[in-house]
């Protein structure tokens, strides 16, 4: 399961696994920031985040799919169907 990361000044960082995220919370390294999404703040600022995420859109006629990977993991994914509401008039 990924975590969600955020710094002290909310910017986003990369996400973490949540046996990492239970040690941070255990010690007081960070606090919960959201649970859903579940995300932890971390106490400090991070001066140098690393890291980039692939996004993929797949736009297709009636549902559209995005996703976000890191490292080839998915970290999010999801469709959206999308509505036909444009009507041919004669």
């Amino acid at each position: 399961m990924s975590v969600f990361v955020v710094d002290v000044n909310k910017v986003p960082l990369l996400p973490t696994n949540g046996a990492r995220a239970r040690l941070l919370l255990k010690r007081n390294k960070a606090k919960v920031y959201s649970v859903v999404p579940f995300t932890i703040q971390l106490n400090r600022k991070v001066d140098n985040p690393v890291g980039e995420f692939k996004i993929g859109v797949d736009d297709g006629a009636k549902e559209a799919g995005i996703s976000a990977a890191y490292n080839n993991n998915v970290i999010f994914a999801g469709n959206i169907k999308l509505g036909n509401y444009i009507h041919n008039t004669p």
